[in-house]
């Protein structure tokens, strides 16, 4: 751009000198509205692309969001699956067989599986997103979660541990089967606040592609 505004005032020297200083003038406003223009081009650009990378960090802490709140949510769905199938496993009169059960997959298995979301030691080895460590553990403070868990868990558990013979479990079966549908039922409340979090930041992940895309639309289609 420069070089050829130059150009054109090394052909001046063709004008007489009352010409000379005019057209110079018009070269150098001419020339530098065109700059302007170029310039302003530039920086909408570089603007765009500042939003863009505004964005795409907003983007990548979604997905990271996502992740976890996924991750909690498919680890108590999958306690709760395991609880119906005990529970179910509990049909005749086989005490032997359910008192195994009791010990080792729901003592040494099921229980430890759920600490790992109502004790915050164990949550915040598989939780690293601290976003959703705060918004879970303030949902939790509210409803009383981890409280109500936990006294489930050791009230089965003393159940358990009164019956050192399987017929013991007999008069205690119908208590421990109805603790259990309780710990169901808490879990199925949390799994529906996990959904309503995941699709969320989901729809928040997708609102940002959409941003990006309408920055970017020119760029993208060309």
């Amino acid at each position: 751009m420069i070089n050829k505004c130059e150009i054109e005032i090394n052909n001046l020297k063709t004008l007489s000198d009352n010409r000379i200083d005019t057209v110079i003038s018009d070269i150098f406003i001419r020339y530098s509205q065109e700059n302007f223009s170029y310039l302003n081009t530039v920086l909408n650009t570089v603007d765009k692309f500042h939003k863009c990378q505004i964005l795409i960090s907003s983007l990548i802490e979604h997905q990271r969001q996502i992740e976890d709140w996924k991750k909690l949510q498919e680890t108590i769905h999958n306690v709760s699956i395991d609880i119906i199938d005990l529970r179910e496993s509990f049909s005749g009169e086989d005490y032997q067989k359910i008192l195994q059960s009791l010990e080792y997959d729901w003592i040494i298995d099921i229980s430890f599986r759920i600490t790992s979301y109502t004790d915050f030691t164990e949550f915040n080895k598989i939780i690293r997103n601290e976003q959703v460590k705060n918004e879970f553990e303030e949902e939790n403070g509210k409803r009383n979660w981890n409280k109500k868990l936990s006294d489930l868990i050791k009230n089965i558990n003393q159940l358990v541990d009164e019956c050192p013979e399987p017929e013991d479990l007999k008069p205690r079966i119908e208590s421990i089967k109805n603790f259990l549908f309780n710990l169901i039922k808490i879990n199925n409340f949390v799994i529906f606040y996990l959904d309503g979090r995941l699709k969320s930041k989901i729809d928040d992940l997708k609102e940002d592609l959409e941003k990006i895309r309408l920055i970017l639309g020119d760029y993208i289609d060309n």
